[in-house]
């Protein structure tokens, strides 16, 4: 039997477009056709390169559903999502802004000293066990949502096993430098979830991180996608 869930929220707003989802239910049971396919065979399938113009900056509400979504495909009890919807993960004030080079950006809005947390990365990091949740998930999306998550999720090393992951705040918005001014943390040489200030950051400055720290670079194969 398909699996049910009770939306939220009725109508999200998705920048300057209004998504509406069943008030009742929402169906995440199903593959959505896209079963056998592989990352880029799912990207291309849903015309994600062929979207055009600046993509819209996420508010709560859209925040909420997409976790909403993800707890109604894994279930409550393997969600690795915070127990507040509304939660974000960082823990200075920041903006986000969208440029045409880069995309969506996260800058500062208050100086920020060296070693200061920046992000719980952990805290809206919804991590997947197999390819066919992560599919699910994609297939009970609208497909510029889909889109969005098909360009932020990456795999990971968890312990002794690899996850799909994705995090489903702000986090997504960073972008990736050779030279970043955050990192993740480390404690006795474990990698931790904490994003810090590796040097000042001055109000208005971008908050970079490196995208290497954590993706494993040929993960996706290890799912079948």
């Amino acid at each position: 039997m398909m699996r049910l869930m009770r939306l939220l929220f009725s109508v999200i707003i998705i920048g300057s477009v209004e998504v509406v989802a069943d008030p009742e239910v929402c169906d995440v049971g199903d593959l959505g056709g896209i079963g056998d396919m592989l990352h880029w065979e799912i990207v291309e399938a849903y015309k994600c390169e062929e979207i055009d113009g600046p993509r819209p900056i996420h508010n709560e509400s859209t925040w909420a559903y997409l976790r909403g979504v993800y707890v109604g495909t894994v279930g409550l009890e393997k969600s690795t999502l915070s127990a507040d919807r509304f939660a974000s993960g960082f823990q200075i004030p920041f903006h986000v802004e969208w440029w045409p080079e880069v995309g969506r950006t996260v800058y500062a809005d208050a100086d920020i000293q060296k070693g200061s947390v920046i992000l719980d990365s952990e805290l809206q990091n919804a991590k997947f066990q197999t390819g066919n949740d992560f599919r699910r998930f994609l297939a009970a999306l609208p497909t510029d949502l889909a889109c969005d998550v098909l360009m932020w999720a990456y795999v990971e090393e968890h312990g002794a096993s690899l996850k799909i992951a994705v995090d489903l705040d702000e986090g997504s918005f960073l972008n990736s430098y050779e030279t970043p001014n955050a990192q993740l943390s480390s404690i006795d040489g474990e990698t931790t979830f904490l994003y810090y200030a590796i040097e000042d950051i001055d109000a208005g400055e971008e908050i970079m991180i490196e995208y290497g720290d954590f993706a494993h670079p040929k993960g996706w194969e290890n799912f079948g996608l």
